[in-house]
């Protein structure tokens, strides 16, 4: 009897009606049935260790309970840190390829080439080595455009950096080419 008044009090804690007079199996000590996530939970709290848009938060919660998404796909999708995990998450349970499972490592790879360009022409003091730099770069985009079926996925806040460094590598060019200040 000591052992069920032990269950029962566990069974209580995870919100079960406490039955004594029924004999009842021997379960493993604080285990509480797992509560399922909710479409909203779940994409807020990838949204939070994978730093998504609102935006995308907000579709994504539709598009979960549209489509229904399973407790295993909507675990995937929580447990996420990273971008590559929701892609992964995406593939695997067939969610998709784009909005929060797009594949954001193009975009961190454009972010790369294009700072090493903003920091060869701010380092350029002639029309010359300007005019290289403009040829390697528009060289390099025609590259990641054959290469590359899909532009890379950007956030608003992808947008404003990559908008910050071309302002910066325009007036730099300026000034190499003779027409400008330093920013």
């Amino acid at each position: 009897m000591k052992l069920s008044w032990v269950l029962v009090f566990g069974l209580s804690a995870c919100g079960a009606a406490a039955q004594p007079s029924v004999p009842v199996p021997v379960i493993v000590a604080n285990a509480c049935p797992a509560l399922e996530l909710s479409c909203k939970d779940t994409v807020e709290k990838a949204g939070v260790a994978t730093k998504l848009d609102p935006g995308e938060i907000t579709v994504s919660i539709g598009k979960c309970e549209q489509q229904g998404w399973s407790v295993d796909a909507r675990k995937c999708v929580a447990a996420a840190h990273a971008n590559a995990e929701l892609v992964t998450c995406g593939s695997t349970f067939k969610l998709g390829p784009d909005g929060i499972f797009a594949d954001r490592t193009s975009t961190d790879k454009a972010m790369s080439a294009m700072t090493k360009f903003r920091d060869e022409m701010c380092a350029c003091t002639d029309s010359a080595c300007a005019q290289r730099v403009s040829d390697e770069m528009t060289k390099w985009g025609q590259e990641e455009a054959r290469n590359d079926q899909n532009p890379p996925k950007m956030t608003e806040d992808d947008v404003k950096r990559f908008t910050r460094l071309g302002e910066i590598m325009g007036t730099c060019m300026q000034k190499a080419m003779g027409g400008g200040t330093t920013p």
